[in-house]
């Protein structure tokens, strides 16, 4: 049987695991290497931001969005969690992505916003979101803002605080039908194993907005829906690139060499 490897030695050893090698549990020392990885949580003003989102496409400074980057543990096997957009919705209609929106004006921070949003979409409590800091943001062509990403640790109970844990233990699996989602919103989840996103079967060469010097995988993922989806289903776009940034900085996947696609997207 193929050696079962924890979460921290693929992230000391930049490898990149095959579709038979399945990943234990997040543990704590797991999540401490991750936090390592990121960047600070964003916070007002606003002066982290890359030069090439200080503007929209029109040249005017952008309104800002955010999104919560689920990492969860579910039946002892790590996962990142994403859900299906509405096919009602008005932009990325039956997409994959992540819970978040446009920052309300009782937000005080962009991480309140991503835990509103998360919330209102899955009914994700946001007591049990331990947060580990934050990637560069994006401008999103769809709704128009600056995107905001926030990656947080899902626990199985929200008084996660209070409980010791060994360092090198699994943190316990959530059950995913704790997750309620708004169905104005969200058509489904999408519980993403990192095991799945590392199978090379899954993997497609992308470009992220046409340009070269930004490859990236997009995962074929339809099958893996809850419940399944007929229709192909990839993660890819905006919320792909951010899975991928995430990957890349936590070694999960190994960054794509720059080269000519099937297709463009």
């Amino acid at each position: 049987m193929p050696p079962r490897l924890s979460v921290s030695t693929c992230l000391r050893r930049r490898c990149l695991y095959r579709s038979h090698r399945a990943l234990h549990s997040f543990t704590r020392t797991d999540l401490a290497a991750v936090q390592k990885v990121l960047d600070p949580l964003p916070a007002f003003p606003l002066t982290a931001a890359p030069a090439h989102t200080h503007t929209n496409p029109r040249g005017r400074p952008p309104s800002d969005s955010a999104v919560l980057i689920p990492l969860i543990n579910i039946n002892d096997e790590a996962h990142v969690l994403f859900q299906i957009r509405s096919t009602t919705m008005r932009v990325h209609a039956g997409e994959a992505g992540f819970p978040g929106g446009k920052a309300d004006p009782e937000d005080v921070t962009l991480v309140d916003t991503a835990l509103r949003e998360a919330n209102e979409e899955l009914a994700l409590d946001p007591r049990s979101v331990e947060l580990l800091g934050s990637l560069p943001p994006e401008y999103s062509l769809g709704n128009r803002s600056r995107v905001w990403p926030v990656v947080g640790f899902v626990h199985a109970a929200p008084d996660f605080e209070n409980i010791k844990h060994p360092l090198d233990s699994p943190l316990a699996s959530t059950d995913i039908s704790t997750f309620v989602h708004s169905p104005d919103e969200v058509d489904a989840i999408l519980p993403l194993p990192l095991s799945a996103a590392q199978d090379p079967a899954r993997q497609h060469l992308r470009f992220f907005r046409l340009e070269r010097h930004k490859p990236y995988w997009k995962i074929r993922a339809e099958d893996l829906v809850v419940p399944p989806m007929k229709d192909p289903l990839e993660v890819w776009g905006l919320s792909g690139w951010f899975f991928n940034l995430l990957a890349w900085r936590t070694g999960w996947l190994p960054k794509p060499r720059a080269s000519e696609p099937n297709d463009w997207l």
